[in-house]
């Protein structure tokens, strides 16, 4: 038996090949935006496991994230479509031009 897959990659009607059409996102970020849509939880580690596995995803670089307190600043993976070039600045958006795969 063979697995499914996650839905939330690209199954659904909220899902995260779509999301990534117009800009690139943080993965804490992609799963509070996903959780929004889904019964079931979907964490930033698990985001950040399935993404690095899908060469459809490419993780762009690391961004540091600050806490409310400030004692627990941690970094994060932001990740994009390997077909698109996004901006270096945040919102991190998609430019118009498509990258050739």
């Amino acid at each position: 038996m063979g697995r499914k897959g996650h839905a939330w990659v690209d199954k659904r009607r909220i899902n995260a090949l779509d999301l990534m059409d117009g800009r690139a996102w943080l993965t804490i970020d992609l799963a509070e935006e996903l959780n929004k849509h889904y019964l079931h939880e979907i964490r930033p580690r698990s985001i950040f496991n399935v993404l690095k596995g899908d060469k459809r995803f490419v993780k762009i670089r690391e961004v540091k994230v600050d806490s409310v307190a400030r004692t627990k600043s941690h970094t994060v993976w932001l990740f994009g479509r390997v077909d698109r070039n996004y901006e270096s600045n945040h919102p991190w958006k998609a430019k118009d031009e498509l990258r050739i795969v």
